[in-house]
């Protein structure tokens, strides 16, 4: 994350078509306390998020690789590392009323790009329980529309 200005990178609209597909949430933080709170997971598992993280410099994207120790088949064999790449994108999804440039609602998505989905699957536990404290329940798609709960 190194030499990149996060307050001046921009959110690409959200698709909820693609909701299904996601790995991810909705929250009402903005995209740079979130990428903030992405770095500190990584530097509290005593990683340096600084050459891990590449954000993109245009859009709130960053790529990274994480990797999973697998237990070694044989006691004399050492652990194996399974890694994947995998990218954090922060999409507006409603903005405040009259500054349209300003997230109200923002979706931060987590994608396995390449590699092991169980080193994808373990990062994604892992984040997921650290970002808690930002979730929020989904919107409405209609105005008027309300959750079913059963």
């Amino acid at each position: 994350m190194s030499g990149t200005n996060l307050a001046d990178l921009q959110y690409k609209e959200f698709d909820g078509d693609r909701l299904k597909k996601n790995n991810g949430f909705f929250s009402k933080a903005g995209a740079t306390h979130l990428y903030l709170a992405l770095y500190e997971h990584f530097a509290l598992k005593g990683q340096d998020p600084s050459d891990l993280l590449t954000v993109d410099s245009e859009y709130y994207k960053a790529t990274f690789e994480v990797s999973e120790p697998m237990e070694a088949l044989d006691e004399e064999d050492e652990p194996i590392n399974q890694t994947c790449m995998v990218s954090a994108t922060v999409k507006m999804v409603e903005s405040e009323p009259g500054s349209p440039n300003i997230p109200n609602i923002v979706y931060m998505n987590f994608k396995k790009k390449e590699g092991n989905p169980v080193a994808f699957g373990s990062f994604l536990k892992s984040i997921m329980s650290d970002m808690d404290k930002f979730m929020m329940t989904p919107p409405a798609e209609t105005e008027g529309e309300t959750a079913e709960i059963e």
